[in-house]
């Protein structure tokens, strides 16, 4: 028992000894020279975070959400935007559209198309939207906004699908006077003005018919003066004792094919017409 205690006594003096040695900077320290532990991550300075750490691009969960139905010939806009991951800052981007639309039947355009070398982690998207008036689309299909860095190595990402809303409706308006030496100015709105006269007989706005018809909305855009539309056709005659006041809208609704006419002499003996074809 005694050998035992003296072998107990000399192995706590050693220990005690030795971390007096080493705390005092002996030769063995706890951290060798040129391996230094890593500093602690900075309460007040924490790493920022990646803008979209869930892929290369992030779309805005609302995109469309507040795109209004399309009416026939009339544009529209969806204002959005892409956020980029780090991965893709500094790369070369493209914008494109994904629509199982026909070309013929949404006329949609993006922009920009491309960017190169982005240093901006949020990029401003603009799409313009118009469905052509003799477009057969039933509004029913979709439209996405694609992102994609280029090169062999790129990635690409899609916003979620949104349907393309439709309104089958055509607003026409009109100001002027009317006659043949100050013929009244017919314009979708947003769009050039419509061909008037022998030019609109030959070329006349092609319009498709869907299964409840197309309404036509007259717009008088004339600031002073009631006007009373005159058509023929499958557009009924305006009611004489009807007219429209300014700002005001003569409203119909077609459902017979063919070619239609209408024109305002109001303080003239004469005008000049503008043309209409409804197809089935």
């Amino acid at each position: 028992m005694l050998l035992t205690r003296q072998t107990r006594a000399r192995a706590w003096l050693l220990s005690v000894g030795g971390s007096l040695f080493l705390g005092c900077g002996g030769l063995a320290p706890d951290v060798l020279p040129g391996n230094d532990p890593p500093p602690l991550p900075s309460i007040e300075h924490p790493p920022e975070p990646d803008p979209c750490a869930s892929g290369a691009f992030c779309f805005d969960s609302q995109f469309g959400s507040d795109l209004s139905p399309l009416s026939l010939g009339a544009k529209a806009t969806i204002s959005t935007a892409v956020t980029l991951s780090r991965q893709a800052m500094g790369q070369t981007l493209s914008f494109s559209l994904v629509t199982d639309v026909p070309g013929n039947d949404l006329l949609a355009e993006v922009s920009p198309k491309s960017l190169a070398m982005v240093r901006d982690t949020n990029i401003p998207v603009t799409i313009s939207l118009r469905i052509p008036t003799g477009s057969a689309y039933e509004g029913k299909k979709t439209l996405a906004l694609r992102a994609e860095v280029d090169g062999p190595a790129g990635t690409r990402g899609d916003s979620r699908a949104i349907v393309v809303p439709l309104d089958p409706k055509l607003v026409v308006e009109y100001s002027g006077k009317g006659g043949t030496a100050t013929p009244h100015t017919w314009t979708i709105p947003g769009n050039d003005p419509l061909k008037i006269g022998a030019a609109g007989s030959q070329a006349p706005t092609p319009i498709k018919l869907r299964r409840g018809g197309v309404r036509l909305q007259f717009v008088n855009k004339d600031p002073t003066a009631s006007h009373v539309l005159h058509c023929s056709g499958p557009i009924p005659h305006q009611p004489v004792n009807m007219p429209t006041p300014p700002g005001g809208t003569y409203s119909v609704l077609v459902q017979t094919a063919g070619t239609a006419s209408c024109y305002d002499h109001n303080l003239e003996s004469q005008s000049v017409a503008v043309y209409f074809q409804f197809m089935n």
